[in-house]
């Protein structure tokens, strides 16, 4: 087995915040989306609620995933750093990813739909809460 790297804490905390806040959520919400098309639910609430569940367990998984990588290939001084560097980083991505397209569709007279929003708001702050717990969990120093 190789050594393990030696890195900086962002670097740890950026890998860990890719693998598992946006590869794993982005490939498996594609299948989700397929899914989801194919079995043609349309109803607005009930896309809501799974895309939540898809979500989280995605989150969740992606953490897990993510959390034996980091702890096998880095060294790891204080694994607390490592969880709340990269909390901010999804949680500052997940903001602009939810204000730009909003404020430009306001900038631009477009209607959108405050549901929508105060929907992608909430499974912001439920799939933070669960990134972050999920990652003090698994990412340990040593």
């Amino acid at each position: 087995m190789p050594a393990k790297k030696q890195s900086a804490n962002w670097y740890i905390a950026a890998t860990h915040y890719l693998t598992a806040g946006f590869v794993v959520p982005l490939l498996g919400g594609l299948v989700a989306g397929i899914l989801l098309a194919a079995l043609n639910v349309n109803n607005p609430t009930q896309l809501y609620v799974i895309r939540a569940l898809v979500a989280v367990v995605l989150i969740y998984l992606g953490v897990m995933y993510s959390a034996r990588y980091v702890n096998k290939t880095y060294v790891i001084t204080d694994a607390r750093k490592i969880v709340n560097l990269s909390t901010i980083y999804i949680i500052v991505l997940s903001v602009i990813f939810i204000a730009f397209p909003a404020w430009y569709a306001a900038s631009k007279g477009l209607v959108t739909s405050t549901n929508d929003i105060q929907f992608q708001a909430l499974n912001v702050i439920i799939t933070v809460v669960v990134f972050y717990f999920a990652s003090k969990k698994y990412i340990k120093a040593g």
